[in-house]
């Protein structure tokens, strides 16, 4: 990866990996490059999602019960399981999202100040 300009080389993946197969590709790929110092895992029950979905008035072309049903579906069949294989390179940090967002903001920066800290070692070649 190239530097990306600051003190520290810190990246955020939002969403991914999803599943496994991911996983595994992401290992291919970045495995030699960079450590894997974080998962940052959002829980919420998943009537409060579908509410704050329906909520946002369609952004998405796929903002209906079916598709959010099948979201779901696909998260508790791909990406749940595949937070085992996560947990083994770095610890899997959760974070109730039914909280109020300044909540959630708080919540996830506690975790995410310490990891910004400016790199004192090179990173991995």
């Amino acid at each position: 990866m190239e530097k990306n300009g600051k003190d520290y080389d810190v990246y955020l993946c939002d969403g991914f990996p999803r599943n496994e197969e991911n996983f595994k590709f992401f290992l291919e790929v970045f495995g030699k490059q960079c450590e894997i110092i974080g998962v940052l895992y959002l829980e919420c029950p998943e009537q409060v999602c579908i509410d704050r979905i329906l909520k946002r008035g369609g952004q998405r072309v796929d903002d209906n019960i079916e598709s959010i049903k099948k979201r779901f579906k696909v998260m508790a069949d791909e990406t749940e399981p595949n937070l085992l294989n996560l947990q083994k390179h770095a610890p899997v940090h959760r974070i109730k999202a039914d909280q109020t967002i300044e909540k959630c903001f708080e919540d996830i920066d506690k975790i995410l100040q310490p990891l910004l800290k400016p790199r004192t070692t090179p990173l991995k070649k």
